[in-house]
């Protein structure tokens, strides 16, 4: 890098490094003589840039790391780009660097929260016990707040406990400040009452707020509660909302609780392409999230879902969302969409459950037996199945006892399509003419009327 002094251009004697606000590095080369002179002018800019960034700071609480004491921006002071001092003047003494902008420990231990946060998507079991603990050190942090007026930075660190399931008589002190923006006002109401369960309340306050005028976190979780309790909203205008959620804040629980309510909305309005993409981008994300048994309900229903407004997947897609899963998951899902097929009575989508589980099982396996006697039971009535064949192998001991049950009935049942087929079959044949019969019948039929033509004819000759 070159310093440029007056006219004069100066090539690397010494170099300093210098981390910039950003969190980048840039790399300043100096003559020694001068070093002094840049430091001075470099620590006199940057605490005057620190102050005028107070008003700015959009870091609170919204899951970014905070500013480090000793991070200060790198554009230098006014020495630094060739002043006076430069010039050759008497040096000035190197001036002490102001206070870098304190981070209260609320804002830290929300920074915390989120941090664990992502442990849970990404499947930490003890982290959901860390997030109930952190909640209460956070509404200790917040009764401690100084009172009056409260920085911009603890305003949104209250708003991300309050719709992280925070208490919200806790945080109700903050609305006293009247240092609060309208808008900011606004969020931390409709946290307050998101946080009481008031979502008629909720809807009031948030309306006509817009997600991107907020720091990351505190939009992303503005979006995901505006889909919620604004009713007056189309199915249009909430999946735009939660994909803006998604999109402030990838790899956060705030994009996993956004796919799975995308994923229940995309059923809903029968967009199978969202639907599908969804369930894809949440299974290569966030497979292992302590979230997932809920997903994987939500993925559930929306293929029963998409049958019952018959408008079902296609065996494709079907296998798309499927067999993302890992083979535990994919086994139960498999078995659930059998079960709910079956009682639903949508027989194409149980035989491919079934199939695809008897398929990917071990034969002579629970999971194999029970994936006979699902195919077998949904496929009773159809002909081309040889289901009570298939039913009849099974040993009723290698299932649960409402398996067993549903085995008695599917044979049962099997028979008695059988017995009607043939029954169905005898008059099917029966009402059929066969050629032999046909014939004599009509010879039968010509010797009636002969003999009654003659008997006609000896009535009038013998009449007097």
């Amino acid at each position: 890098m070159k310093i440029h002094l007056g006219r004069k251009t100066i090539l690397a004697a010494a170099s300093i490094a210098v981390i910039t606000a950003a969190g980048a590095s840039a790399y300043v080369f100096l003559p020694a003589s001068l070093l002094p002179h840049f430091v001075a002018g470099y620590f006199k800019d940057a605490g005057a840039h620190d102050t005028a960034a107070t008003a700015a700071d959009t870091h609170s609480g919204d899951g970014h790391a905070p500013a480090k004491p000793a991070e200060h921006d790198a554009h230098g002071g006014e020495n630094a780009h060739g002043g006076e001092d430069a010039h050759g003047g008497e040096a000035a003494p190197i001036a002490q660097a102001e206070p870098a902008l304190q981070t209260s420990a609320l804002v830290l231990e929300v920074r915390r929260l989120q941090s664990i946060q992502e442990r849970i998507a990404n499947g930490d079991s003890s982290a959901a016990q860390l997030q109930r603990d952190i909640l209460l050190s956070i509404e200790k942090d917040i009764r401690e707040l100084p009172q009056g007026d409260y920085k911009r930075q603890d305003v949104f660190a209250v708003i991300t406990y309050l719709f992280s399931g925070g208490r919200p008589e806790t945080a109700q002190v903050i609305l006293a400040s009247k240092s609060l923006q309208p808008s900011m006002r606004k969020l931390l109401q409709g946290a307050l009452h998101y946080a009481a369960g008031d979502l008629e309340s909720t809807s009031e306050e948030l309306r006509n707020l817009v997600p991107d005028q907020f720091p990351p976190f505190a939009g992303s979780h503005l979006a995901i509660v505006q889909a919620r309790a604004l009713e007056e909203i189309t199915d249009a205008q909430r999946l735009g909302l939660l994909r803006k959620a998604v999109d402030l804040v990838p790899g956060t629980l705030l994009e996993e609780a956004a796919l799975r309510r995308i994923l229940d909305l995309a059923a809903k309005m029968r967009d199978k392409r969202e639907f599908v993409a969804t369930a894809q981008r949440y299974n290569r994300r966030f497979a292992r999230s302590l979230y997932g048994s809920e997903f994987r309900t939500a993925l559930l229903e929306g293929i029963v879902l998409f049958q019952a407004n018959k408008a079902p997947l296609t065996v494709a897609d079907l296998d798309t969302v499927v067999f993302q899963l890992s083979p535990a998951r994919r086994n139960d899902i498999l078995t659930e969409i059998s079960e709910r097929a079956l009682r639903r009575g949508f027989k194409a989508l149980c035989q491919y459950a079934s199939a695809r589980q008897k398929r990917l099982s071990v034969e002579q396996s629970p999971q194999w037996t029970r994936a006979t006697l699902y195919r077998g039971a949904c496929s009773v009535t159809d002909r081309k199945e040889n289901a009570l064949a298939d039913l009849k192998t099974l040993d009723a001991r290698d299932l649960a006892a409402a398996d067993r049950a549903l085995l008695t009935s599917a044979i049962k049942l099997a028979e008695r399509t059988a017995l009607a087929e043939k029954d169905k079959n005898l008059i099917a044949m029966a009402a059929v003419p066969k050629p032999e019969l046909a014939a004599d019948t009509a010879a039968f039929a010509e010797s009636v009327r002969t003999r009654l033509k003659k008997t006609r004819t000896h009535i009038v000759e013998t009449r007097p």
